[in-house]
């Protein structure tokens, strides 16, 4: 329980490609140590959380996005779908499009789905903290994440390139 809740303030920042294994533990208020600005090189980046950015302490200086030290994957600060991405290795394939698409366009608007997000993210990053790595993992939730985004096809959510959050 006591992981549970160090969990929801100091999460993991990872690189989405799936060959990269870097990660960082996002310190207090949301420092990212080891990681420097891509403007003035300090190491005083921050992630906010709330505004889905990278931020600078010294500089201002705000990204969507930062390059991986290890690969140069971009890191977005939404950092969302959190299993798919991970079972997939990619926060930019067809399968997460659609998930992000049904965030965005049904979740979102209802009291119940904004709950229901809220609490995923506050779950998602965690569970792959610690299964993320396991094949079982990757096979169970890739059936049952492959059966749902069918579903959602099936309504009319399409796999195009999604650029929303």
């Amino acid at each position: 329980m006591l992981g549970f809740i160090f969990g929801l303030f100091f999460r993991n920042i990872n690189c989405p490609h799936g060959q990269c294994s870097f990660r960082v533990k996002k310190g207090f208020m949301g420092y990212l140590p080891g990681i420097k600005c891509p403007n003035c090189e300090n190491e005083a980046l921050a992630h906010q959380r709330e505004d889905k950015v990278f931020e600078c302490a010294m500089c201002s200086s705000r990204w969507s996005m930062i390059p991986c030290p290890c690969c140069g994957t971009g890191i977005s600060g939404s950092q969302g779908c959190y299993v798919a991405t991970c079972v997939y290795g990619s926060y930019d394939c067809p399968e997460v499009w659609v998930l992000r698409k049904y965030r965005d366009s049904v979740l979102a608007k209802s009291w119940f789905g904004r709950k229901f997000i809220s609490f995923y993210y506050a779950v998602g990053p965690m569970f792959v903290d610690l299964f993320g790595k396991q094949k079982w993992f990757h096979k169970l939730f890739k059936y049952c994440i492959d059966a749902i985004v069918a579903k959602l096809k099936a309504t009319g959510i399409d796999d195009s390139p999604y650029n929303g959050g």
